[in-house]
């Protein structure tokens, strides 16, 4: 079993490669001429440290978004060439219908499809790219994915298979009221899972790194709608694949905040379909604005300077993020214990004792970091691995934020403490 994990890993780190190369042909596709700014967008799509832990894990979703980078290639030459054949059509068929079997959220690329045909339809004045791409393409999806749609139906009474799944994870998502600040809660998460968030969304990079990525993406929207204003009937190829790229960003998005309402899965990976379109709305913002800003220059420079910071920051990740969260605690004694502790001793069962836990401030404003130590023991020997639930309550106890893991991030389980030694986790 951990040999098959390692050989899925090596292949979702290959299905990530692909997804960098698409990244480039896309961004090629639309600025022909330019490998620079097209090297650079794949070197920022590659050093993304969420996008590295994802392809550096088993998951479907390295295959869903290498397949639909693919398809949204495919589509933007079909855009540009007004490409109808035969074989672009089986091939999109076959993309669309590898990732409708993959992901259900893959089933949005036959939506994507069906808009970059009607555009032919219209832009050539007749149906054939429409009727024969359409039957094609709806073909070959229904062959190769519709028979596990079936399987569902069959065996659940449900195409999706949404409700057994749902089942898995505990029921649907309780509704709850949108107000701005609920909604800002599932952004701050959206943002920070999309750039880089470890763990089971327990290991955030530093503060700061966020705020600046902010300030880095606002800038890139901001460009691209200067860029579009100024220059986008003058390269009517970037503006179709920049629109093309948009519009599948917006489908992604619509199928994640539907999601959302359904269960609690407010994760940046969700994005991760869209993430080449993604890179080319940036990348476009970034070289006009650096354009703009140099008196002409090129601005590929730009890209690689933002390539070189996401790289500094994944290697970064790698040596002081990532491997302090999974580091063994040192076994402690009663004597070695902070006599501050905020509170006396509890006992769980006859298995374990909390002799307290302790804050690293004793205040905190919002936004800001708290971290927080227990200290546990083993009174006799544990066979389960137990988790935890850290609850923190402000004023008026009301509930302001919670941790729900295991000891240690689960580099040293309960089933493994030795009797008498203390714990601080």
């Amino acid at each position: 079993a951990v040999l098959a994990v390692h050989w899925a890993r090596w292949l979702s780190l290959a299905f990530g490669l692909g997804t960098v190369v698409m990244t480039f042909l896309l961004v090629y596709q639309a600025f022909p001429g330019r490998p620079g700014l097209a090297l650079g967008a794949a070197g920022i799509n590659a050093f993304i440290p969420q996008f590295l832990f994802i392809n550096s894990s088993v998951s479907n979703d390295s295959l869903i978004t290498f397949l639909s980078t693919w398809g949204l290639y495919q589509l933007s030459r079909m855009l540009n060439r007004q490409d109808d054949s035969l074989g672009s059509a089986i091939l999109l068929g076959i993309t669309t219908g590898l990732a409708a079997i993959t992901k259900l959220s893959g089933l949005a690329l036959l939506g994507l499809s069906g808009i970059v045909l009607v555009w032919l339809a219209i832009r050539r004045r007749s149906w054939r790219p429409l009727v024969q791409g359409g039957l094609i393409v709806i073909a070959l999806t229904t062959m190769i994915a519709g028979w596990w749609y079936l399987r569902n139906l069959r065996l659940y009474g449900d195409l999706s298979g949404l409700v057994p799944h749902l089942g898995v994870m505990g029921g649907p998502r309780e509704f709850q009221e949108l107000t701005i600040r609920s909604i800002g809660s599932e952004l701050v998460g959206l943002r920070a899972s999309f750039w880089g968030l470890f763990g089971w969304f327990s290991i955030l990079m530093p503060s700061w790194t966020y705020r600046l990525l902010d300030l880095a993406t606002a800038t890139g929207v901001i460009g691209l709608a200067d860029f579009l204003m100024k220059h986008g009937k003058k390269n009517e190829v970037a503006r179709r694949v920049t629109i093309l790229a948009l519009i599948w960003f917006a489908m992604v998005a619509a199928s994640l905040i539907r999601w959302t309402t359904i269960v609690k899965g407010s994760q940046g990976r969700l994005l991760f379909p869209a993430i080449s379109g993604i890179i080319l709305i940036l990348s476009v913002g970034w070289v006009h604005l650096f354009t703009m800003l140099t008196g002409g220059r090129r601005g590929d420079l730009a890209l690689v300077v933002a390539a070189s910071g996401l790289l500094m920051l994944s290697v970064g990740s790698l040596i002081w993020v990532i491997p302090p969260a999974y580091a063994k605690p040192v076994d402690l004694k009663a004597a070695d214990l902070p006599t501050d502790l905020a509170f006396s001793e509890l006992l769980f069962g006859d298995e374990i004792r909390l002799y307290g836990c302790m804050a690293d401030r004793d205040r905190t404003e919002p936004g800001e970091d708290l971290a927080i130590t227990c200290f546990w023991e083993a009174l006799r020997p544990i066979e389960e691995d137990y988790h935890f639930f850290h609850h923190i309550l402000g004023q008026d106890l009301q509930p302001i934020g919670k941790l729900v893991g295991y000891p240690c991030s689960g580099a040293l389980p309960a089933s493994l403490w030795q009797v008498g030694s203390i714990i601080a986790a």
